[in-house]
């Protein structure tokens, strides 16, 4: 039986398409690049105990959220959470990770990209170690937690005082980084001469120390007396 020329060209069109999207859909699978994530913090060797790290992804997300998990397991209170467009993820700490801790930090479950492309918990993780955070009771010079370089404290109320000696001989300033608050600090010298600022405290202040002042030197961490409040800080040494 001879078909007629219409009926031809439509089974010729049929093919035509159907070989079309075999080649597009050939095509896409070999092109679709691998669904990649890449920490765009920067990470020293040490890190803050309370710590916001971001990630990009080569692809917007499918999924509507991402679960992550440290090792080892952390009690602190930490929000895990995408941008508008998925395709960047912030990880902030807001209570305090253990100091002096080696921490592996990776995603809970596989993501998916827009693509169809995933990406598994074991394909990649963030490996960083926390500076020392100190150690309750610490509100005297007897019970005084020691530095000689960073230490990060938190004042749980606008009464709280954390006390730290200063071990650094050579320390020629103490700085203070109040981090989500308003803190204040002073020092009190071996002598008991005190030394404090005489200026508006900002979001970071440093405190140059007289070259005669006598050591070990004692940091005394407060609240500020007319607006302050209870948060996180983070108290440093600069050296000679």
């Amino acid at each position: 039986m001879v078909l007629p020329f219409s009926v031809i060209g439509f089974i010729r069109a049929v093919i035509a398409v159907v070989c079309l999207c075999s080649g597009c859909a050939m095509f896409n699978s070999a092109n679709d690049e691998p669904l990649t994530m890449r920490c765009v913090t920067s990470l020293g060797d040490t890190i803050s105990v309370f710590p916001r790290l971001q990630y990009v992804f080569s692809s917007p997300l499918a999924d509507s959220s991402v679960a992550v998990a440290f090792s080892p397991s952390v009690s602190a209170r930490y929000n895990a959470y995408l941008n508008p467009i998925r395709d960047t993820l912030t990880v902030l700490v807001t209570g305090a990770l253990e100091g002096n801790t080696r921490y592996a930090l990776r995603l809970a479950g596989s993501v998916m990209g827009v693509n169809g492309s995933r990406f598994n918990p074991s394909d990649d993780s963030t490996v960083f170690f926390t500076y020392p955070f100190e150690t309750e009771p610490n509100d005297t010079r007897a019970g005084a937690d020691t530095f000689s370089s960073t230490i990060f404290g938190t004042i749980s109320e606008v009464t709280d005082i954390d006390v730290f000696a200063d071990m650094a001989s050579q320390s020629q300033a103490v700085c203070l980084q109040s981090i989500d608050c308003q803190d204040s600090f002073y020092v009190v010298d071996a002598a008991s001469r005190l030394v404090s600022l005489s200026w508006q405290m900002k979001q970071i202040d440093t405190l140059r120390l007289p070259d005669d002042i006598a050591r070990p030197l004692y940091v005394f961490v407060c609240s500020r007396s007319n607006k302050g409040s209870a948060g996180n800080y983070r108290l440093y040494s600069i050296n000679r």
